[in-house]
């Protein structure tokens, strides 16, 4: 069911919020009071749809995961030649443009988040290093491939975001694609 207006811009001014003060103190330090204050949100308001500063990011982050997974299933790029680079490229141009929010993601250390095993767990990017994984090995090697692939495409990512690279999503695309199909 989709929300009402006042219930999605209370939830954007808490999301506004936290964004903000992330960019100043970890996530675990911030108080529900502290959020709600800077938000110009009542207490109550906020424990009608969060229990903890947490629960927001949490939410920030499956917004991201779904925009991603959005993004990647609306590409047809199953016949390209290189399938794998222009889907690394559109993730990190859409990490680009929403840099702010990508970088407290992905620099965030809370205990609450799982943001890295949720972005692993989109099909898409399984999928798409299990068809790199050597054809002539077992079933179990080419999950552990896979994982491998997955996890380090994961910290190039997080270092090229956090690190301020000059490299542009399309150079970053070719550089994963370089590295898994080592010719």
């Amino acid at each position: 069911m989709k929300e009402n207006k006042r219930i999605a811009i209370t939830k954007l001014l808490l999301k506004n919020s936290l964004i903000e003060l992330m960019s100043k103190k970890e996530i675990d330090k911030i108080s529900v009071s502290e959020l709600c204050s800077n938000a110009g949100v009542n207490r109550t308001t906020f424990y009608n749809h969060y229990y903890r500063p947490n629960d927001v990011l949490n939410e920030i982050e499956e917004n991201v995961i779904n925009d991603l997974q959005k993004i990647l299933n609306g590409e047809n790029l199953n016949n390209s030649e290189h399938q794998l680079s222009k889907k690394v490229e559109l993730v990190c141009d859409y990490l680009l443009k929403n840099k702010e929010i990508s970088k407290l993601i992905f620099e965030s250390n809370s205990t609450y988040s799982n943001f890295s095993k949720k972005l692993l767990k989109i099909p898409e990017s399984s999928t798409l290093y299990y068809n790199y994984a050597n054809m002539n090995l077992d079933e179990n090697a080419k999950e552990l491939i896979t994982s491998f692939m997955q996890n380090g495409m994961y910290s190039l990512i997080k270092l090229w975001l956090t690190s301020d690279m000059k490299k542009t999503p399309t150079e970053v695309g070719e550089l994963v694609e370089s590295i898994v199909i080592s010719k």
